[in-house]
């Protein structure tokens, strides 16, 4: 008789964490996320320092390394993004812009490299558009 209280208790021990724990594990991931209108600002402010016609000489050189601050200066102002889908893309933006700004004309491609980041962020901005849908 003393083996069915210990079990009984037991039992409901056990069925009270596994209803807890998960529903403790799904917490709001949206609440760490900042407001689409605020961080667009941001966004398009970062988006607008990748330099145009750029020289591959010293000037060139200077330029890629001010963007690469100005890139980790403003990163954490567009991580995390507002919304799931957005995460990759302005990830891999910001990683392959930092790259841009550490490795300036690896091969004399800096112009292609640039128009990249530039189209990528045209393409951040459509699916940025659909959220303020």
């Amino acid at each position: 008789m003393s083996r069915r209280p210990k079990s009984l208790l037991r039992l409901v021990i056990v069925a009270s964490v596994t209803t807890v724990l998960p529903l403790a594990a799904c917490g709001d991931d949206d609440a760490d996320r900042p407001e689409l209108a605020e961080w667009t600002e941001d966004w398009s402010e970062l988006r607008d320092l990748v330099p145009e016609d750029v020289a591959t000489d010293s000037v060139g050189t200077d330029a890629c390394g001010e963007f690469l601050g100005d890139v980790r200066n403003r990163r954490a102002d567009v991580i995390p993004t507002p919304d799931v889908s957005l995460d990759e893309p302005v990830g891999q933006w910001v990683s392959d812009a930092e790259t841009v700004g550490l490795n300036c004309d690896r091969e004399g491609d800096l112009d292609e490299r640039l128009r990249d980041l530039a189209t990528r962020s045209e393409e951040i901005d459509a699916r940025v558009d659909l959220l303020d849908e």
